[in-house]
């Protein structure tokens, strides 16, 4: 009996130290310290806010008013931090709806006076609305506008056209209109839009959406990132909108597990993601949030996004921004930068991690009961039978059998994916 009893502790005590420390450790100081950055970045994007409503940073280096996508970005990110627990004034929300709507043009949006409507700014500002929780009837005709700009390809145009006097006026002056055409077609934009139909309204647009992400599948290359076609340097802003989109709608999708390779085998010595081969906070940030949908759908990544975090966290500075990366480029200039931006897609991915270390702890609590409930019950059962009868080399046998069984079960558990 007290061979039985011994076993019985050791196994128990080796469940505890395979499961108990590393939820506990991540528990108890990585959700620390992932939450005071975030609280830090929120806290600095909560002053942007101007008396209209608008998040406006002032540094931000822009050849045109991208105030629509800034703001909206901004909006964004503070309800992903909403969502960890860091608390916003309904207030804040209010006066950012408020400033969105008021800028929206024939229930869309464009990035300057005397130009038609773009997918790129209104998918995010009719994201940011939806989760916002505004009406639908505030929000419908926006979401119209976007289908409106889907090809029967499954490619989402850059302008979407009225017909209105403002756009044929801009075909008829603006150069700008004849570089990029009418109906430019990029994969970016139909990620951006396609989201936006999948929140709205899966069983509506599944016909739109499924053709979407086969466009995006078809687009990916060998190594698994996508090529950007359109203005974003580097690869990490696409693989975020593609990859969300993707395993939220098809988790089983051979796509994922190439961009989950990707990342695993192009993350830094120091912990984080960059263009030309050195690392850089937006891009991490934007590497961890894609990791975050893969570890939906069961890819396996803590230790990665662990060395990701704490890179981040050297990089932050002490009024909880970071360092000014340009996102949307197109020579000779640098449209979308700033730190206010890179601080955003920080906030998101840090938002999505302070939530995802304490629901893997209660995972894990769960899964250690389990297992240990399981393996004790087995032992149990099984070992009084054995030694009475003596049967050692069956008994060893018969063990190992449990084992893998156990084994089986504790590895489905803990990397399920979806079937289709």
């Amino acid at each position: 009996m007290k061979r039985k009893w011994k076993l019985i502790t050791l196994i128990t005590l080796f469940s505890l130290l395979n499961c108990c420390i590393p939820y506990s450790f991540l528990n108890s100081f990585e959700s620390n310290r992932i939450f005071q950055m975030l609280y830090k970045a929120s806290n600095h994007l909560l002053s942007l806010q101007t008396e209209s409503g608008a998040f406006i940073p002032s540094e931000l280096v822009a050849y045109y008013n991208t105030y629509i996508y800034i703001h909206s970005y901004v909006f964004d990110a503070l309800l992903d931090a909403q969502d960890a627990s860091i608390k916003i004034s309904p207030d804040v929300i209010i006066k950012a709806q408020n400033y969105l709507l008021k800028m929206r043009y024939m229930d869309c949006w464009n990035f300057t006076l005397h130009i038609p409507c773009d997918t790129d700014d209104s998918a995010i500002a009719t994201l940011t609305l939806l989760r916002s929780g505004i009406k639908e009837e505030n929000i419908s005709k926006s979401i119209e506008k976007l289908n409106s700009s889907i090809t029967s390809e499954g490619y989402s145009k850059l302008w979407i056209t009225n017909n209105d006097t403002v756009y044929m006026y801009f075909v008829e002056n603006n150069s700008y209109s004849n570089y990029y055409g009418n109906v430019y077609d990029s994969i970016i934009l139909t990620a951006g839009t396609v989201y936006d139909l999948f929140i709205y309204n899966y069983s509506i647009y599944k016909n739109v959406i499924d053709k979407g992400i086969i466009i995006l599948e078809n687009s990916q290359e060998g190594n698994g990132a996508w090529l950007s076609k359109y203005w974003y340097p580097g690869v990490f802003y696409g693989i975020f909108l593609y990859t969300r989109l993707i395993a939220l709608n098809k988790p089983n999708s051979n796509a994922l597990l190439k961009t989950y390779e990707f990342l695993l085998n192009n993350q830094h010595s120091d912990g984080g993601w960059g263009r030309n081969e050195s690392s850089n906070p937006l891009d991490t940030s934007l590497a961890l949030i894609s990791l975050h949908y893969l570890n939906l759908v069961g890819f396996m990544c803590k230790f990665t996004v662990l060395k990701g975090i704490n890179y981040l966290f050297h990089e932050q500075y002490n009024n909880g921004t970071f360092l000014e990366v340009p996102l949307w480029t197109s020579a000779p200039y640098s449209y979308y930068q700033g730190k206010i931006l890179t601080t955003v897609f920080a906030v998101k991915a840090l938002a999505l991690y302070t939530t995802d270390i304490n629901d893997n702890y209660l995972s894990g609590v769960f899964l250690q009961i389990f297992i240990i409930c399981l393996i004790a019950l087995t032992c149990i059962e099984y070992s009084n039978y054995f030694w009475e009868k003596n049967y050692p080399h069956y008994y060893l046998k018969e063990k190992f059998r449990q084992w893998k069984i156990i084994y089986e079960i504790r590895t489905r558990l803990l990397k399920y994916r979806k079937s289709e």
